[in-house]
């Protein structure tokens, strides 16, 4: 039979590595000092019922039969049970601790408020996609360069929180992407998109965004084709964006994935070109349909004639691989001008038109659609 002494010296050893453990995930993780404040107080209650049933099996004055092994068990796995759920808190936080890095001048600043922070701000994501309201779609226009009309939309997800105010996507799609909300969250913004797209005029197009996290999953074609099945937008009339960066480093899965994508008749587009420092051989391997030239070239367009030079050799690369170009950026006159003269395809900005609402396409472009149908509600998938 197993002595008291045994017994304490398990538990003894147990507890203190709990109790270190206990202490490290109660200062970082917010959500497992919240679970431990209810589970900690059931765990001690249990214990100090254990007590006098312990002192009475260990003086003899009852027997219970296998109670020692029971005991024992309780010792061994109740910790161990305890220490599991910790060591996921703790994993969880470090999802957080790189969600939450900040870089100044080349160096991450990293601090446990950030990463209160941070969890904070999760659970208040987590809230927003079960609620219906703080979380939205804009869509800013894109237009046709030569003859100066809209061609499309590209759908622009935002946050309004009750109390934070609007949320910048800089600050809560990375975290999205880290804690892998982004799948759903990408999914319900791709079909709100689309019921919205649906509506408009047969020949505009939308372009939505779609993250490195969406592309790895393996039923991306599958969820895409429900969209458009759900919604009724023709597959012809959605183009995906992946950023230069995502595309050069994608693997055989994801270029099949993206590859059978187009064949379904959706477009690929690289976002942010000429960000990826990279060769300019992976578009012979790549499946893709327009390039969008990154903000930072058309910034510097009408003061540095070599922004004007690269702008121009992306313009005339695309040409000779047959594939569409689209400007983002366009703030004036100055650089539309010199966008048009270069034979640039397409150009995006805020001279031609902010992010707005699906109300407000409808007053702007084609008023006559106003008051055909209500907002429409979907849930998330």
């Amino acid at each position: 039979m197993l002595d008291t002494l045994t017994l304490l010296v398990v538990a003894v050893i147990q507890f203190e590595v709990i109790g270190a453990v206990l202490l490290t995930t109660w200062f970082v993780s917010r959500r497992a000092r919240g679970a431990l404040g209810g589970g900690g107080i059931v765990a001690v209650a249990a214990a100090l019922c254990l007590l006098p049933v312990w002192y009475a099996w260990d003086t003899g004055a009852a027997a219970i039969p296998g109670f020692e092994w029971t005991l024992l068990a309780l010792v061994v796995l109740g910790p161990a049970c305890l220490l599991l759920f910790l060591a996921l808190q703790l994993v969880r936080s470090e999802a957080i601790l790189r969600a939450v890095r900040i870089t100044r001048s080349g160096q991450s600043v990293l601090g446990l408020s950030q990463v209160a922070d941070a969890e904070e701000l999760e659970e208040d994501l987590r809230q927003a996609m079960q609620e219906t309201g703080q979380l939205y779609v804009h869509y800013q226009p894109i237009y046709s360069a030569d003859t100066r009309s809209v061609v499309g939309f590209e759908a622009l997800l935002r946050w309004n929180h009750p109390h934070r105010g609007l949320v910048a996507p800089m600050q809560f799609i990375p975290l999205a992407e880290q804690t892998d909300l982004i799948v759903p969250l990408g999914a319900w913004v791709l079909e709100t998109a689309c019921a919205e797209a649906a509506s408009w005029p047969e020949p505009w197009y939308l372009s939505v965004n779609l993250s490195p996290v969406q592309l790895e999953k393996v039923h991306l074609v599958r969820d895409v084709r429900a969209a458009l099945q759900r919604t009724g937008l023709a597959a012809e009339r959605l183009e995906l964006e992946i950023t230069e960066g995502v595309l050069v480093a994608a693997e055989g899965g994801e270029i099949s994935r993206l590859a059978e994508l187009r064949r379904t008749g959706v477009r690929i587009a690289i976002d942010d070109f000429g960000t990826g420092y990279s060769s300019l051989g992976y578009l012979r391997q790549l499946p893709f349909d327009t390039i969008k030239i990154d903000r930072s070239f058309v910034r510097n367009l009408e003061s540095d004639s070599s922004a004007q030079a690269i702008v121009g050799t992306i313009v005339e690369l695309s040409r000779r691989l047959d594939r569409e170009i689209v400007a983002e950026g366009v703030e004036t006159e100055g650089q539309y001008a010199i966008l048009n003269a270069l034979q640039c395809h397409r150009v995006q900005g805020w001279l031609l038109g902010k992010p707005m609402p699906p109300d407000e396409i409808a007053t702007t472009y084609f008023p006559a659609l106003i008051g055909e149908g209500g907002e429409r509600a979907l849930s998330w998938v």
